[in-house]
């Protein structure tokens, strides 16, 4: 699953907790503020596993971001269980870790995308105070690199000194440096198809654990569901099939009796996982299915056009519980460092990276999100 944002924002910390009131950090995202949306696509759980709450607490300590895993993770469940589900039969593939090995990774922190870009926006806020900018509906059209100038949807034109591309596998940032600076990059779109949906747990389910299921009807073994914890007994629902071409009959065109039959049929297919919401269903009506891809860049970044790209946008690994946010999250921790350069191998981020240590360099540095 693909998560932009919390690396964008989490970029933003990290440069407004380094820099003098000098540095002017704006932040674009091209769809609506995501609290608006407290149900649907972009209200997918991610999993933040050890190098993203590292990377979390990174910013508690070096910067001046306080309390902003505590903030974050108030509002997600903590988990290390993983049942399977086929028929009858209920294997647990990852078990807790009892004997308290002080060497053993902490549980993953289960989170909605939504929480956390909410923690991130509000520490932001609080402190920052107005240097902490965020500007929502506001599309990149189109990128010049060599001018340093970035064309807006709504008819705006800014320049920069420093572009940050954290907008993930469908990056406007990537596509100008491929067309401009001439960089090679691998998609590959991963077979398969999902849609998101939020649900009450079955009470028969462990409440912080994650589960997967199989269909029950042999005819539809390319469907399953995936079950991530959330609080208060609730749980982020992905219903996903393999074959992109063999879309489920769940989802004709919206009416009261095409909801009435998808619940029936859901109940039918997955009788432990039951009856879903009438809510739920409308949702899950209303959303086009999404896919995975994995995106692989030969570069980065150019030092010379002041142009990088952080997390999917440079290194997607498709739909993997939010591995994809962690890998992003622990970019930004390693951006002001040679780990970054010398985990990835590319000389031209090397020198880029040195150059970010001239603070005098950069005076206007813009982070682009999400850009669909």
């Amino acid at each position: 699953m693909l998560s932009p944002i919390p690396v964008g924002l989490l970029t933003s910390h990290a440069l407004l907790s380094k820099t003098s009131q000098l540095y002017d950090v704006e932040v674009y995202e091209a769809r609506d503020s995501p609290f608006l949306e407290v149900q649907g696509p972009r209200s997918y759980s991610l999993g933040l596993n050890i190098r993203g709450q590292t990377a979390i607490k990174h910013f508690d300590v070096n910067g001046r971001s306080l309390g902003l895993y505590e903030a974050i993770s108030q509002h997600g469940v903590l988990s290390e269980s993983f049942y399977l589900h086929i028929g009858k039969l209920k294997l647990q593939i990852r078990k807790p870790n009892n004997n308290k090995n002080a060497s053993a990774p902490p549980p993953t922190l289960m989170i909605s995308r939504n929480k956390l870009v909410g923690g991130l926006v509000q520490s932001g806020i609080q402190c920052y105070g107005d240097r902490f900018k965020i500007k929502y509906n506001t599309k990149a059209i189109d990128i010049d690199l060599l001018q340093k100038k970035i064309y807006f949807s709504d008819g705006s034109v800014k320049d920069y000194d420093l572009l940050i591309g954290a907008d993930g596998v469908n990056s406007q940032v990537r596509k100008s440096m491929e067309n401009q600076l001439a960089i090679k990059v691998e998609e590959t779109i991963l077979p398969g198809q999902y849609k998101v949906m939020q649900a009450k747990l079955p009470p028969t389910l462990e409440a912080d654990s994650i589960h997967a299921m199989e269909c029950t009807n042999k005819e539809k073994s390319n469907i399953g569901l995936f079950l991530i914890p959330a609080p208060q007994n609730e749980t982020c629902v992905l219903i996903n099939w393999r074959n992109a071409s063999n879309v489920p009959s769940y989802f004709p065109e919206t009416s009261d009796a095409d909801i009435t039959r998808i619940q029936d049929t859901i109940e039918k297919d997955f009788p432990l996982f039951g009856r879903s919401s009438k809510e739920a269903v409308e949702i899950l009506q209303k959303q086009t299915p999404s896919v995975a891809l994995t995106i692989r860049a030969n570069s980065y970044a150019s030092p010379n056009n002041g142009v990088l790209m952080l997390g999917d946008a440079a290194h997607s690994t498709g739909g993997t519980l939010g591995q994809g946010a962690n890998s992003g999250l622990l970019d930004v921790v390693n951006l002001g460092t040679n780990n970054y350069s010398l985990t990835h191998g590319f000389i031209d981020l090397l020198a880029f990276v040195l150059q970010l240590t001239q603070i005098q360099y950069y005076k206007k540095i813009m982070i682009i999100l999400s850009n669909r």
